[in-house]
């Protein structure tokens, strides 16, 4: 594979992971082992034989025991509470509740099959496994117990023991994989664009226009420019392919926008398939789900709030506001920190927008402003483009979203159609 910026290229078609060298971190040995190296294969071979019902179901059934058997060995081994004790930091503690979210997922959506005509199957996850997962919540504060957004994408350990639903040595996982890493590279360069966002404010904020150089170098360097520069540079896309522009991943814009054409244009849609369900709740189990939360959904990475918090957080509806409040409880505990301390900006009227305003509109300040605002709306573009080629029937209406959208257009529409930045007054 060709490397890009030292890295591999992620959905290059059919290729071939030739040896993932794993360093394994383990936090709960028994069931995290049987999570990375032994439950993918079981959810693979029960999707391939589900038409076969002599089959699959006790496919689901060896899947079921098995998985029991690793959490009697560890419950054995070690109360609830010396099990939660055992796990000394934050990171082993919040890996060790994804490795059991991760195997009640799998167990609960390959666990429900329908066995006979108007008859269902259902292998539910052990109560010893739901007490483990309630507990071990609790110790840490943490309020849903179901799958989320940051924790295949943050708590995973992508780069040396990733996990995965489907094994690494199929093109489903292979794409799956690709698929969490890809979210997750946006994500870092989101975090350098807030970072910048943030110095840059201070500091017109602190001396004014005489910092107006500073700023515009500093968000250029993460990929920032002017909403007329931006329109030729998608002309130009437009005119050599979407394909070879997306791998000049030159800076941090660069990347969060050619991420999400990667997933939503060169992943395969029937490998999307093979592994999607496992990011939907289960409203149907009130022990497995007995708040009715959401599922592992895009739309609860904080990043792109966040960044509208601190471009023009005081411009933003009501409506911004409540949708932020309402998904805090999915967001990692850094990602709470990110957004409250740009709520507590928003506060003090230290927003890129309010500043620039402050200190006379600086041209080229407020032009960026504009870029961004426009960059903004083109990565939610590229994000409904995605889901109208990934989840057929979605746009329509004839599918849910994961993140409980029941209807994702008007939720994408209403994202992308509002103007962040205020036009200056004459």
């Amino acid at each position: 594979m060709i490397p890009e910026n030292g890295r591999r290229i992620l959905f290059p078609g059919n290729y071939n992971i030739e040896s993932f060298q794993r360093a394994p971190n383990r936090p709960l040995p028994e069931i995290s082992t049987f999570v990375v190296e032994k439950m993918p294969t079981f959810v693979r071979s029960i999707q391939t034989t589900k038409r076969n019902k002599r089959k699959y179901v006790p496919q689901i059934e060896e899947f079921a025991l098995a998985a029991e058997e690793k959490i009697i060995t560890t419950c054995q081994q070690k109360s609830y509470a010396e099990i939660i004790a055992s796990l000394v930091t934050p990171e082993a503690q919040e890996l060790a509740l994804f490795d059991l979210i991760i195997l009640q997922s799998a167990l609960t959506t390959v666990g429900k099959r329908e066995a006979q005509p108007k008859k269902t199957y259902r292998v539910l996850p052990s109560r010893m496994l739901t007490s483990l997962i309630t507990d071990l919540s609790t110790a840490i504060d943490r309020e849903v117990t179901t799958l989320t957004y940051a924790d295949v994408i943050f708590t995973n350990p992508l780069d040396d023991d990733p996990r995965t639903f489907l094994p690494l040595s199929t093109p489903e996982g292979r794409e799956e994989l690709d698929f969490y890493e890809t979210h997750a590279r946006i994500e870092k360069s989101m975090r350098n664009v807030l970072g910048a966002t943030v110095l840059v404010t201070d500091a017109l904020l602190a001396e004014g226009v005489s910092q107006v150089p500073f700023a515009e170098n500093m968000l250029r360097a993460v990929g920032l420019m002017t909403s007329e520069e931006f329109t030729k540079k998608m002309q130009r896309q437009k005119r050599v392919g979407s394909e070879q522009a997306s791998r000049n991943n030159s800076t941090d814009m660069d990347v969060v926008l050619s991420g999400m054409t990667r997933v939503g244009i060169y992943m395969d849609p029937d490998r999307f398939s093979a592994f999607r369900p496992f990011f939907n709740p289960y409203p149907d189990l009130p022990e497995q789900n007995p708040a009715h939360f959401d599922g592992a959904s895009g739309k609860f990475s904080a990043s792109f709030p966040t960044w509208e918090l601190l471009l023009s957080g005081d411009n933003l509806p009501d409506s911004r506001h409540s949708f932020n409040s309402r998904n805090y409880r999915y967001f990692s505990t850094a990602e709470r920190e990110l957004i409250n301390a740009a709520y507590k900006r928003v506060e003090k009227n230290k927003t890129l927008d309010g500043v620039c305003e402050s200190i006379g509109d600086p041209q080229i300040i407020l032009d960026l402003l504009h870029g961004a605002d426009m960059m903004l709306k083109e990565f939610r573009i590229r994000h409904r483009k995605g889901v109208a080629k990934q989840i057929p029937g979605a746009l329509s209406g004839q599918v849910a979203g994961t993140g409980g959208e029941q209807n994702i257009s008007q939720f994408l529409d209403e994202r992308r159609k509002f103007d962040l930045i205020r036009r200056p007054r004459e």
